[in-house]
């Protein structure tokens, strides 16, 4: 068998290019959907949601994007307090001694690279649970957000704290942030990919209801630091489904490739 010059560069050509349509048909059949794992979490942290966002702090609840394909975005979470059968979001907020103190809005506090024009709040469940959707991509990896709104009745805390405020007293019921973890309170999240998932808060840090009481009757007012924290952690595992095997009419094309390349190289024989 003799291969001229030309025989030989077209052979090769066309192996190579037989070789290269094989390899992005194999590719596009093992590209199924792939994604990286996301990591998002949420805490609960400090001794009243009401007096949180009364006092303008807004930063009792937080959302974090922790980990996660960077073309992937939240699309909602949600904060579920179904597990507790008296705890709710209560859109009255805070009153005190017959004052409307407010707090029943949700109102954020601090947005790290998300415009608060794109976060939209809304009360599902009868106030069991409290969704914030996103309007828009940006809420992306390695950014997160914080916000304040009134709760009622979450946890066991439901013995009346008595604060006196000036020449007032009163008493008062509080959720702190480890209540949400002791009534295993719940983390929903959606992502832009279609991916979801959930999971329960977790108590992380706690304080005695005596050192809470102490606290809010000295003068002034000092909680001991660091404040009660329920932590959540959603992981929304890698999507990745198992290679197929090739149909018939895909196996038809890399035989009829193979074909092609033999009878070229026996043209050139």
């Amino acid at each position: 068998m003799k291969i001229t010059e030309a025989g030989k560069y077209t052979m090769f050509g066309t192996q190579k290019l037989s070789t290269a349509i094989a390899s992005s048909i194999l590719v596009v059949l093992s590209c199924t959907g792939a994604s990286r794992a996301a990591t998002v979490t949420a805490s609960t942290t400090g001794y009243d949601t009401g007096g949180d966002t009364v006092l303008g702090f807004n930063s009792f609840f937080q959302v974090a994007f922790n980990a996660g394909d960077p073309n992937v975005h939240i699309t909602s979470f949600t904060f579920d307090l179904s597990p507790d059968i008296d705890g709710f979001f209560d859109p009255n907020g805070v009153t005190f001694l017959g004052e409307f103190l407010g707090g029943g809005t949700p109102t954020l506090g601090g947005t790290n690279g998300i415009a608060p024009n794109n976060i939209k709040f809304e009360t599902l469940n009868g106030g069991k649970q409290l969704r914030g959707n996103l309007l828009a991509n940006d809420f992306t990896v390695g950014r997160s957000l914080t916000f304040g709104v009134d709760t009622d009745n979450v946890g066991i805390n439901e013995i009346p704290i008595p604060v006196t405020l000036g020449l007032q007293s009163g008493e008062v019921n509080i959720d702190t942030g480890a209540d949400f973890g002791r009534v295993g309170a719940l983390l929903n999240v959606t992502l832009s990919d279609g991916t979801s998932g959930s999971a329960p808060f977790v108590v992380t840090r706690d304080v005695s209801l005596d050192a809470i009481i102490d606290g809010a009757n000295a003068n002034p007012p000092a909680f001991p630091e660091p404040a009660p924290q329920s932590v959540a952690t959603v992981v929304i595992n890698d999507e990745v489904r198992d290679v197929p095997e090739p149909t018939f009419g895909v196996s038809l094309i890399l035989a009829a490739l193979g074909l092609g390349a033999k009878v070229k190289r026996n043209r050139k024989s």
